[in-house]
């Protein structure tokens, strides 16, 4: 394996590092020839200040640079070093020409004990880098530590908040965009590699937005799909074409049916299944099957396209829902759906799989119980494991079920319970427990008078329900995400008891030898509360929420804005990562 070195500037203000690899043959090598370049500029939201900023000058306090190289898919930290911020310029120790490798960025300040704490961090997308490799260049925004800032858009010089693009929904070509106003909930969104944020639909206002086992009455539904490129600071629209100044042509790489309340499926590094949702036909609020797949590795026009089987039939779900699951399993290279909601108020015991690799769905049997916002994920051994949920005969539940593919057949068997019963909760996987845990927090444990429960639980696969602990406040409709670099918690958005928006809570990891598993520790207040938000978390631990309803003077509307969260716990990219 040969090996290169690598070199960082910076000016005396931190306005770009500069990572040159070359072959080293016993002395230093600078940037050209000899090897590739990562060139990476800085910038950030100064919360101190209240607005973006270039150069990183109005960071108030920073003290030194720790620029770190790592390989995250093997959990393996090349190089590590701090520099003064004033330097301008630092070498990193040699290393081998290898793939997946990303630089991490940290700003340090002194603290009030004298100790070096982190100000501002951020990280690249994975990158590969060989004798061969091309040069290439990012723009990097570095988000406060422990606190939300607004997601910053570069355009050339000036730094904005990042929204949706609104050119396309002014044209409105089909009539589904429902009043040119690109805000929305019921949106979903998926990472994909090279540090893309995909944002997919949605709606852009409900007569009936709480999330209670009521069908929503929508007024207008998106069909256009974006994402925000964390590499460039930009949002991009797929279905609009700059140099036109106008959506593509024949509705070119946007949803064939504008939905909200859908499943988008990550099925490949730049590819994701968009399945069902409701829509709106003749202005009455239906559930759709259509089943489209976004790649956006495909040529421009080409990479929103409906599902085909080999002969070129379209496919859909049947029956067609919302409020489902859709997991995909990589071997054998399908996507399971399950459960669901359709508009007359009848939830879906129907279990369907996708065929990818022939693009044909199958009717598979059917789950135990009848559910809809329920939670699944997929097992370490490759089943799909689902839980909670709702019915009108049964109310909210707290069974379990796996189900197993193999040969194309699908089997259900139940599995322990957890300890309440919950519908439009949180749920993440952790690491702290035994294989094939997860934590779920808040939702409705009620569906006749739809009271909202406080506590989260960890669940064991096999075993059930293990422990519980308090939430400072009944949520529903929130998201929950697992920081492995402390095993900390964070909630985001959701409703209250009174159905007021909230925004986030952080819970201290504190071990299963303590009295509680987590405790509140004060930190992550959002921005902006909201609920029917979308969140993910990103390789680089930051967890970005967009769009849902907060407020904006006295009433509530929905939001265009997308926010960060920094845990400051850079976390290892998942397979395929951004």
């Amino acid at each position: 394996m040969v090996n290169q070195t690598l070199r960082a500037t910076f000016g005396p203000i931190i306005p770009s590092i500069l990572l040159c690899a070359g072959l080293a043959f016993g002395g230093a090598v600078g940037c050209g020839a000899e090897g590739p370049s990562v060139d990476v500029e800085l910038y950030g939201y100064d919360a101190a200040a209240g607005r973006f900023v270039s150069r990183l000058g109005d960071y108030v306090g920073a003290e030194q640079v720790r620029v770190t190289l790592s390989r995250p898919l093997s959990d393996e930290s090349i190089s590590s070093q701090t520099f003064p911020v004033g330097d301008g310029s630092a070498s990193l120790p040699e290393l081998q020409f290898g793939n997946d490798t990303r630089l991490e960025f940290t700003l340090l300040e002194r603290s009030t004990d004298g100790e070096l704490v982190p100000l501002a961090s951020g990280a690249t997308p994975l990158f590969d880098v060989q004798p061969d490799s091309e040069d290439r260049s990012y723009r990097l925004m570095l988000a406060a530590a422990e606190v939300f800032s607004p997601v910053g858009e570069r355009y050339s010089d000036p730094q904005t908040s990042a929204q949706w693009d609104y050119r396309q929904v002014r044209f409105d070509d089909r009539g589904l965009s429902g009043g040119g106003f690109a805000g929305r909930t019921g949106h979903r969104t998926g990472v994909a590699s090279g540090g893309r944020v995909l944002f997919v639909a949605g709606a852009p206002n409900v007569e009936q937005t709480l999330l209670d086992g009521t069908v929503p009455e929508l007024n207008g539904v998106h069909d256009d799909v974006q994402f925000y490129d964390t590499t460039r600071g930009r949002m991009i629209n797929l279905g609009y074409n700059p140099g036109a100044d106008r959506p593509r042509r024949d509705g070119a790489d946007r949803l064939a049916v504008g939905r909200a309340y859908h499943t988008v499926t990550k099925i490949g590094p730049q590819r994701f299944l968009v399945a069902g949702g409701l829509t709106l036909e003749d202005g009455d609020t239906v559930a759709t099957g259509a089943l489209e797949i976004v790649d956006l590795d495909r040529l421009a026009g080409e990479r929103v396209r409906s599902l085909e089987d080999e002969s070129g039939a379209i496919q859909s779900m049947e029956p067609a829902r919302a409020f489902h699951t859709a997991t995909y399993l990589p071997e054998p290279n399908v996507v399971v759906l399950a459960g669901g909601l359709k508009p007359n108020g009848t939830v879906v015991s129907a279990v369907e799989i996708i065929d990818l690799e022939s693009g044909t769905i199958t009717s598979a049997g059917d789950l135990e119980a009848s559910r809809a916002q329920h939670r699944a994920v997929r097992t370490s051994s490759g089943e799909v494991w689902v839980l909670g949920g709702w019915a009108p005969a049964s109310g909210a539940l707290r069974e379990t079920e796996l189900l197993t593919v193999e040969d194309g057949a699908l089997s259900v068997e139940t599995d322990d319970p957890m300890k309440d019963e919950r519908y439009g909760f949180g749920l993440t996987t952790v690491d702290f427990g035994p294989n094939d845990s997860i934590v779920a927090c808040g939702g409705y444990t009620s569906f006749t008078t739809k009271d909202k429960i406080g506590t989260c639980e960890l669940v064991v696969l096999g075993t059930g329900s293990q422990e519980t602990w308090q939430m400072p406040q009944p949520v529903s409709g929130l998201d929950v995400f697992s920081l492995d670099g402390s095993n900390d918690l964070v909630t985001v958005g959701g409703r209250n008891a009174d159905g007021e928006p909230v925004g986030a809570t952080r819970f201290a990891f504190r071990g299963s030898s303590a009295s509680s598993f987590f405790e509140p520790d004060g930190s992550a207040q959002m921005g902006t509360s909201r609920y029917g938000a979308s969140s993910e978390q990103l390789t680089s631990g930051l967890i970005i929420v967009s769009g849902g309803v907060g407020e904006s003077g006295s009433s509530e509307v929905t939001l265009d804005t997308l926010e960060y969260y920094n845990p400051v716990d850079i976390v290892p990219a998942a397979e395929s990562g951004n």
